[in-house]
């Protein structure tokens, strides 16, 4: 090795560590749901519901998947797999407001106006102001 590559290379190898850790090859969970909404925005359920059935694979109790998952079920028309899955995210997280909202709408695209009431009146008595509830009062 020359002496310029000699005293060189241990300073190549420094630069070049942090760059190369940097690359990290597994899409962290906050990329994999940006990827999902994405899709469903675009209409690719297909896309989106694997997305994040493989995110639920790695983290199955994670109400947010879950509740990311019902919608694209219920997106795609699927709304019995989507009130099983809301439901299981509800199960989960009984006080998370973004879960009760959306099983308010699936109830509601299934036909069952009295549990979508039900559901907005819950929601409404903790925050009645909470985002996107009101296109169901």
């Amino acid at each position: 090795m020359s002496p310029v590559r000699h005293l060189l290379a241990p300073a190549l190898v420094l630069t070049a560590a942090p760059l190369l850790a940097a690359q990290d090859p597994a899409p962290t969970r906050a990329m994999q749901v940006e990827a999902a909404a994405e899709a469903r925005a675009a209409g690719d359920l297909e896309r989106a519901r694997g997305i994040l059935q493989a995110s639920l694979a790695a983290s199955p109790q994670d109400p947010d998947l879950l509740r990311r998952l019902a919608m694209v079920e219920a997106d795609d028309g699927r709304l019995e797999a989507a009130l099983a899955t809301i439901d299981r995210a509800a199960g989960l997280a009984p006080d998370d407001l973004d879960v009760a909202l959306a099983r308010a709408y699936i109830l509601y695209w299934r036909g069952d106006r009295a549990g979508s009431r039900a559901a907005v009146a819950a929601i409404a008595a903790r925050d009645p102001d909470y985002p996107e509830l009101a296109p169901l009062r």
